[in-house]
């Protein structure tokens, strides 16, 4: 992303110090890239709207798998939204399907318009060039109510579903953040 995208300084976390210190080793020669130690679903080091942008590759999707995963996700969402400057993006890479990750995502209070990527074996290999050159299949704001329509998506083998989030609209969610209209 430093290389190829531009990117003048990336901000990586981790809940786990032992991955963090591993990254900064790893990659001490690149000086845009800064790893800190945090736990997404609460961030009080970081202002609101601190941030262009949040990438998330996985974080929900484990999250979602522990214990209390309903209110741990929504306390991420709330600190992804919170952190995010009017304008900004929320990228989340997951193999979550659209009948479990919108419902998450369209909650009213982060206004954020919701657009759905699909993509197969392929992302990794052309993740440089998202998304510019690589068609959606779905704009948001989709119905998160209508969830029938998404049973096609269960059907895919080893698809990763790209949700792009960008905020725009007033909202306050469930910590009593609140989102700013652009």
């Amino acid at each position: 992303m430093v290389q190829r995208g531009g990117y003048q300084r990336i901000l990586n976390t981790d809940i786990s110090s032992v991955v963090v210190q591993h990254m900064q080793d790893l990659h001490k020669g690149i000086p845009q890239l800064q790893y800190r130690t945090a736990d997404a679903r609460s961030m009080p080091e970081y202002k609101d709207g601190a941030f262009d942008a949040v990438l998330d590759k996985g974080t929900l999707d484990a999250v979602l798998c522990g214990q209390h995963a309903g209110d741990s996700a929504t306390s991420m969402l709330d600190e992804c939204s919170r952190v995010l400057r009017p304008g900004g993006v929320l990228v989340l890479v997951t193999y979550g399907e659209p009948c479990s990750r919108l419902p998450l995502l369209l909650q009213p209070c982060y206004g954020w318009h919701v657009t759905l990527y699909v993509m197969g074996n392929q992302l990794g290999t052309h993740l440089h060039m998202f998304p510019a050159q690589l068609s959606p299949i779905i704009h948001g704001p989709v119905d998160a109510h209508s969830l029938e329509s998404y049973d096609a998506f269960s059907a895919l083998d080893h698809a990763h579903f790209v949700y792009v989030c960008v905020k725009h609209e007033l909202g306050s969610c469930s910590n009593g953040s609140s989102s700013t209209a652009v």
